[in-house]
């Protein structure tokens, strides 16, 4: 370094001869050899690659903002293009008749969602990929407690019948029955509400009361859940269940003179029998 080099380095740094020059990598004036002599190459180097460092973030910031907003468009455009193609959301439910071995049958008093006040079946939405009967025993446990071991699975069917009812709070859904009658009458007692805000009260009820057979003497209290009063108007209800229940009940109440009468009526075909020979 000749005697004008170091006297410029050093007026800048204002730091006796021969000492580290701090300043030289500081300022932008003095050139890369200037720098180069003192040693100090390396330090101007990554002040340079420092100061673009905001702008490097920057710039990255606002091309993933950019990003993020022209994505969010097109999925927003995507979403209303489906919307305007496709009708309103229509909702499968499933709809449990639960059968007891007099021919009664359990209903509950709805509360709180669309269809409060009314009388209806015990169910629920179906859940993705999941089945009748398995909604049923599902929705049973949810709301009445009813496990499936205090019912009779095996015989547990989706019923011949399909309810389409569009109701109060633009609720549209399409109700499957599924028939699952109770393994016995103890098993009866141990239903209880286990939805308080959805259900005010179950109760068996005989399909020949006024609940579900209303007459101009006996009109019916509360309206039905649409997709019951559907069910009860089809003649699945009319030929299985309510003229089941009719023989079932007779049986019931009756079990004592019916048992002797089966009894006395297979003695009499035994003797018939016996004289034929």
């Amino acid at each position: 370094m000749n005697e004008t080099e170091r006297t410029r380095a050093c007026w800048q740094c204002e730091q006796p001869h021969g000492a580290p020059c701090h300043t030289v990598a500081r300022t932008t004036r003095l050139d890369s050899a200037l720098a180069r002599k003192h040693g100090l190459a390396h330090v101007l180097s990554a002040q340079r690659t420092v100061r673009y460092i905001p702008s490097i973030f920057f710039c990255v910031v606002v091309s993933t903002f950019v990003l993020f907003l022209r994505d969010s468009t097109r999925t927003r455009s995507g979403v209303a293009l489906i919307k305007s193609a496709m009708p309103g959301q229509v909702c499968v439910g499933v709809g449990v008749l639960v059968t007891r071995s007099d021919g009664a049958v359990l209903l509950g008093l709805r509360k709180g969602a669309h269809g409060s006040g009314t009388w209806a079946l015990p169910g629920g939405w179906l859940e993705k990929n999941e089945d009748f009967i398995a909604c049923a025993a599902r929705e049973l446990e949810e709301e009445t407690g009813l496990t499936p071991t205090e019912l009779n699975m095996c015989e547990a069917n989706v019923l011949p019948c399909v309810a389409n009812n569009v109701m109060d709070k633009g609720v549209h859904s399409v109700t499957v029955f599924v028939g699952i009658p109770l393994r016995s009458l103890d098993a009866a007692s141990k239903v209880n509400v286990r939805e308080p805000d959805k259900c005010q009260a179950w109760r068996w009820v005989q399909p020949s009361e006024p609940i579900l057979a209303p007459s101009v003497s006996s009109p019916r209290a509360q309206p039905l859940f649409p997709p019951l009063e559907h069910l009860i108007a089809t003649d699945y209800w009319r030929t299985e269940v309510r003229s089941g229940s009719r023989s079932l009940s007779w049986l019931v109440r009756n079990h004592q003179w019916a048992v002797g009468t089966i009894a006395g009526l297979a003695a009499l075909a035994i003797l018939s029998r016996d004289r034929q020979r």
